[in-house]
């Protein structure tokens, strides 16, 4: 049986529109739609370079290494900027994710890394917009004496060692106090494998430091005042679809004092991406579009990944999931509920987060093309089973950020959300039996 032929996309033409430690392009790009016919469309392309999250765990103890620093694009968006979150840095050139990754633990938290796996080699954290890719790895690494503060201090970097235990990780992951999208997919990933990682001579009982440092797993009895920073000052680099600022921050240091710096940012709005689960196929409704950043970074464009669009300032995000749904693959959303209210892409350049939202849908006739012309969106409906959507998380085919966070909440959420939605409905009593109960009111 002949395959039928692949869309394919080129760029005819790029326009700088500003280059400096970031770049930003207008693309001209020659495309295939999913209905046959073509089209020129014109897309914005940040760039950036790509990074590795490292998830660093200790077996024994059953805890993962943290840093928090001041993360610009969190302080851009009006957030409070000192954040949890995994251990990360940019990929240099020449440099494979795993190398990246050892070296980034060293750096950052004064580790070393010890047997790294990788999760993923590669996602894109915003493929619509830009480039960037993180790709996440996972090793060993011996906590019993982690702690201080590292980082390259003529870079500006103030990194704190935090310490979590699993639990609390993932609990964190689960309810929202992780801010960040690389975290959140380790974290989800951890659920489901960290039975695999444990080491077998590991005690149950097994404390926290025991140089009474303070870590995340026990708070102290009096809270330390948190670290503050401020922005100083706002350069408009470039201001169109997008905006890139340069902003200088004044910022506390963990370890007294305080430091300025001047950080980019790059301004996109944020978005949000809906998981349409049907529990009785057992099926996961997806969307296949060509998507800007993989076609500039020299990656086949047209990828399957959970629906998703920007939303409009302060949307109701249950509401903006059901009409995005709807608009991008003609579905229902059925009983909505928020995974994650919003977590950042790439918080230390970006202030765009991305909202997270799961419900329950009719695969059944899900299909076509749909979308908005006239603003070139060329969207097919792709329906898969989920034990397929999640093996594709496992081994490295989504390589979309939000769409493998999805997978890996779901590989471990699914049964339940089974078997509550395949519960037989209780029994109602009869008739006269009923109006006999409401008599006793």
């Amino acid at each position: 049986m002949t395959e039928p032929k692949k869309p394919q996309a080129k760029i005819t033409d790029r326009k700088s529109l500003y280059s400096g430690f970031f770049k930003l392009e207008e693309l001209t790009i020659d495309m295939d739609k999913h209905d046959g016919t073509s089209e020129t469309v014109k897309r914005i392309h940040f760039e950036r370079g790509h990074a590795v999250g490292i998830l660093a765990y200790d077996a024994q103890r059953d805890e993962v290494l943290m840093v928090n620093e001041m993360r610009p694009g969190m302080l851009a968006a009006g957030d409070y900027p000192f954040n949890d979150s995994l251990p990360a840095g940019m990929i240099d050139k020449g440099e494979t994710h795993v190398d990246a990754a050892v070296r980034e633990t060293d750096e950052e938290t004064g580790q070393t890394l010890i047997e790294p796996i990788t999760i993923h080699a590669g996602a894109y954290v915003s493929a619509g917009g830009t480039s960037e890719k993180i790709a996440l790895v996972v090793g060993k690494v011996d906590l019993s004496k982690a702690g201080g503060v590292h980082g390259k201090e003529g870079e500006g970097e103030n990194i704190k060692t935090v310490i979590l235990s699993s639990d609390e990780f993932i609990e964190r992951a689960n309810d929202g106090r992780i801010k960040d999208m690389k975290s959140l997919v380790s974290a989800f990933w951890l659920a489901n494998h960290r039975d695999e990682l444990r080491d077998p001579n590991a005690t149950t009982n097994a404390k926290p430091n025991d140089d009474a440092k303070i870590t995340d797993v026990f708070a102290p009895k009096k809270q330390p005042t948190p670290p503050q920073a401020e922005i100083k000052s706002r350069e408009m680099l470039y201001d169109g679809v997008f905006k890139i600022e340069q902003l200088t921050v004044e910022q506390d240091k963990h370890d007294g004092g305080k430091q300025t710096l001047k950080r980019l940012n790059f301004e996109r709005g944020d978005a949000i991406a809906i998981l349409g689960y049907d529990p009785k196929r057992d099926e996961v409704v997806l969307v296949n579009e060509m998507r800007t950043g993989m076609l500039a970074a020299g990656d086949y464009p047209y990828a399957d990944t959970v629906p998703a669009a920007m939303l409009k300032k302060g949307e109701d995000l249950l509401t903006a999931a059901a009409d995005r749904l709807a608009r991008e693959t003609g579905l229902a959303l059925q009983n909505g509920s928020i995974i994650h209210s919003g977590a950042y892409v790439s918080a230390g350049g970006s202030t765009e987060k991305i909202a997270l939202v799961t419900g329950i849908v009719d695969s059944s006739n899900a299909g076509g093309v749909r979308g908005r012309a006239g603003v070139g969106e060329d969207i097919k409906t792709v329906v898969i089973s989920s034990d397929e959507f999640i093996a594709r998380a496992e081994d490295g085919r989504l390589t979309d950020m939000k769409s493998l966070a999805m997978a890996f909440w779901l590989a471990k959420n699914r049964d339940s959300i089974k078997a509550k939605a395949n519960a037989p409905e209780p029994k109602k009593p009869p008739a006269s039996l009923s109006n006999k109960i409401a008599g006793l009111g």
